[in-house]
């Protein structure tokens, strides 16, 4: 059941619009199909209702989310000194306004800050404004949510442009449907967003199973990688730098790679360990089963989901490694292996 009053949130949401005009809404740092859905969404709904708006990027942006409608108008984080001041920030899927780059530096105590999200604990603020927390854990998106709110505000707004960006955030978030984080409310939206315009067939192969030949053989490289610890519960993977040069592959062109881990057999916990310098690592967590890795996420000023959660580490590669192995051993080896026999014999070291 919904913790978030939407008829509530949605009339907060239609007063903020008619009392003021200038609007910046922004994704976090590096962000996912559901961030990048939630702005444009949000976007074009205020810029039809005659509201000057922008949407900010943030790096690494993936290049493959400039092919969806009003992505080419988003404003890059780093000019943000050139553009007029906003009276409100709407901030979507960002867990944190510290993951929004220069953002809180252009706001004020006058500021008006709307957070809307669905990850569980979201502060929403780090500086003395005004906020609405617009917050709906059991939401499997913040897309889901983006679209019950605008369309509890003003019925009918949701366009087929506007529904293909929603839709790409769900399909992300959930998986296609597949990660537990589905219900009957997740497909009935998505069944509403593909009779206002957006093509799930489509959509889901551009944007969730089409790939370059470099990204392929950056997987290929990423899977070799693979290492198991904990008797095969824990699944291990490591992404270098000189692995992307050698591929011509993107950094952004990474998204998912973890899950192919957690497809495993008595897999419990993935991690995929991606190298940002030689002294900086960014870590992406997944859970298959009971395990909740967004509180091991916390202990290192991360974040997330209980399936899903990120991190980053001020270490190289080995040592990120061992920092994260060394805090889920404890936990998983005090679970009970679904397939006692799944991945026995660890690889490249594993303990």
């Amino acid at each position: 059941m919904a913790e978030l009053d939407i008829q509530k949130a949605a009339q907060q949401l239609r007063d903020l619009v008619e009392k003021y005009d200038r609007f910046w809404v922004t994704v976090h740092e590096g962000p996912d199909g559901d961030s990048i859905g939630a702005a444009l969404a949000m976007q074009r709904v205020l810029h039809k209702l005659g509201k000057q708006v922008v949407a900010i990027r943030h790096p690494p942006f993936p290049q493959a989310y400039f092919d969806l409608p009003s992505a080419t108008d988003m404003v890059d984080g780093q000019t943000l000194g050139d553009l007029w001041k906003p009276q409100v920030v709407i901030a979507v899927d960002v867990g944190d306004l510290r993951r929004t780059g220069p953002v809180p530096d252009f706001m004020t105590e006058a500021t008006i800050l709307v957070n809307i999200d669905h990850h569980p604990g979201s502060p929403g603020k780090v500086k003395a404004t005004t906020l609405y927390n617009f917050l709906e854990p059991t939401f499997a998106s913040t897309t889901m949510l983006a679209y019950v709110l605008l369309e509890a505000a003003w019925p009918g707004c949701v366009d087929a442009g506007t529904a293909q960006c929603l839709y790409v955030g769900l399909i992300t978030d959930t998986g296609c449907f597949r990660f537990d984080n589905t219900n009957s409310e997740t497909l009935r939206v998505a069944s509403e967003l593909a009779a206002r315009g957006a093509d799930p067939g489509s959509i889901a192969e551009r944007f969730m199973f089409r790939r370059r030949p470099q990204a392929l053989q950056l997987l290929g490289a990423v899977l070799s990688s693979l290492e198991f610890h904990a008797d095969g519960r824990l699944a291990v993977l490591r992404l270098t730098l000189p692995m992307l040069k050698e591929t011509g592959a993107r950094m952004d062109e990474t998204e998912g790679f973890v899950n192919y881990a957690t497809s495993l057999e008595g897999v419990e916990v993935a991690v995929l360990l991606r190298q940002v310098d030689a002294s900086s690592t960014r870590l992406s967590l997944r859970a298959s089963g009971n395990f909740d890795v967004s509180e091991v996420a916390r202990r290192f000023d991360g974040g997330g989901h209980k399936k899903a959660a990120g991190m980053s580490l001020p270490c190289g590669l080995d040592a990120a490694r061992d920092k994260i192995v060394a805090a889920l051993l404890p936990d998983l080896r005090g679970m009970a292996s679904p397939n006692p026999t799944a991945n026995k014999q660890p690889a490249n070291g594993g303990v």
